[in-house]
């Protein structure tokens, strides 16, 4: 085996890692989940082993037409491209975007409130989906539900989900802008 390493540029190394993201955070997903299924410790050995009665959910995600663009305005803030679509009261919309660690859910409370929480379950990765009958965000593949201000209200997940500040204005044109930022 020769001693020299493999030379790899700054470009090829930030690739690697742009890459390799999803991957990680999978990986650190599966990790946290078999740290809240408990750990044995040492005396019944297989410390860190992940509990096998766990059960597994598929990742459910939203069809690209219940997705926005979410434009970076700022540090920690973002202004929303609906593209001509209109989000009646009652609706939710889930937010991509350069600069987003992770998806956000945009609700429409009603005609003059709209709230915004993390959009992806803690447990499996699915979009959450906000249901208007029960007042909760919901996650459709393993059920855990949150109230808007992202405190946790039932389901295997026990994390509250990120919160953000909603600023939504209506133009002359009658088109809504929306910036979402953290609180």
């Amino acid at each position: 085996m020769s001693d020299r390493g493999r030379r790899v540029s700054r470009r090829g190394l930030f690739g690697v890692f742009r890459r390799s993201a999803e991957t990680l955070r999978s990986g650190l997903g599966d990790v946290q989940r078999a740290h809240r299924g408990g750990r044995r410790g040492a005396a019944g050995g297989d410390e860190g082993a992940a509990p096998r009665d766990l059960p597994q959910y598929d990742r459910l995600l939203r069809p690209p037409g219940q997705l926005a663009l979410a434009l970076a305005a700022g540090p920690a803030a973002w202004n929303v491209d609906l593209k001509g679509r209109r989000v009646e009261p009652g609706e939710d919309i889930v937010l991509r975007g350069h600069g987003l660690d992770e998806p956000l859910v945009l609700v429409r409370v009603n005609a003059q409130h709209w709230a915004a929480c993390s959009g992806e379950c803690p447990i499996d990765g699915s979009d959450i989906r906000w249901r208007p009958d029960e007042d909760r965000l919901r996650c459709p593949a393993c059920g855990s539900q949150w109230r808007l201000d992202g405190a946790c209200r039932g389901g295997p997940a026990d994390a509250a989900l990120g919160r953000f500040v909603v600023d939504a204005y209506e133009d002359d044109a009658g088109e809504t802008e929306i910036r979402v930022h953290r609180p």
